[in-house]
């Protein structure tokens, strides 16, 4: 089951069209509050407990947010994963913020999912370097594969992977936000290698701004790509 988060903006209706086109069984989530939707910094609790209740009726969540405004909410899918598992973060931006702030937003919740959930760990692919945790930063993408099959040896087996679909380049993906330097082929290949290496318990997919046919149909590649290998 894909759930998308009915959030306010068209995308919404775009993802559940497209999906009942393609026979792909889908529902849209509207359990949550307003605020929480709205409101560009929210406080990590408060995030949490709005989705606890989707996490607690699907245990293996495959998630279709809207534009990168609303990346925060992966924070409260993955505070509401009771096993341990290790956070996959391919994003233009590091999204990190400050682990001691009371608050999140769409740029700045990494920190806080890495401590203040079951992650044991994180890698961060796509974006600048960052000392707090291992990154495969969007210099080194023609390394890509070699350098992640690196990185996951020593990854815990349940992974939790979240695309912001900024880091592609913009000749293949409209997200409207700073130039991603990732094409859709080495995307793939990304998520296929991760896909072989460990247990996928759940993934999301951010970034697209609707009314665009083509960045739709790659929003749309990505997500079937993580939900064909998520183990229920």
């Amino acid at each position: 089951m894909i759930e998308i988060l009915q959030l306010p903006e068209p995308s919404t209706r775009e993802f559940q069209d497209s999906l009942n086109r393609m026979g792909v069984e889908n529902r849209v989530t509207t359990e949550i509050p307003q605020g929480i939707v709205s409101g560009g910094i929210v406080n990590p609790d408060s995030v949490k407990r709005a989705l606890g209740w989707r996490i607690r009726k699907k245990k293996r969540p495959v998630v279709i947010g809207g534009n990168g405004n609303y990346h925060h909410l992966t924070y409260g899918l993955c505070a509401n994963i009771e096993e341990p598992f290790g956070y996959i973060h391919i994003d233009r931006h590091s999204d990190f913020g400050d682990k001691n702030s009371p608050y999140i937003c769409m740029g700045g919740f990494v920190e806080h999912l890495l401590s203040r959930t079951n992650a044991q760990a994180g890698l961060l692919i796509g974006c600048d370097q960052r000392i707090e945790t291992p990154t495969i930063p969007f210099t080194h993408l023609g390394e890509l594969n070699e350098r992640l099959r690196s990185e996951l040896i020593g990854f815990p087996d349940n992974v939790y992977i979240s695309v912001d679909l900024d880091v592609l380049v913009p000749y293949q993906f409209n997200s409207g936000y700073d130039t991603g330097k990732m094409t859709l082929r080495q995307l793939f290949q990304a998520l296929d290698t991760i896909v072989g290496q460990k247990k996928v318990i759940g993934g999301d997919i951010v970034g697209y701004l609707g009314n665009d046919a083509e960045s739709l149909d790659s929003a749309l590649e990505c997500i079937l790509k993580i939900h064909s290998h998520v183990t229920n």
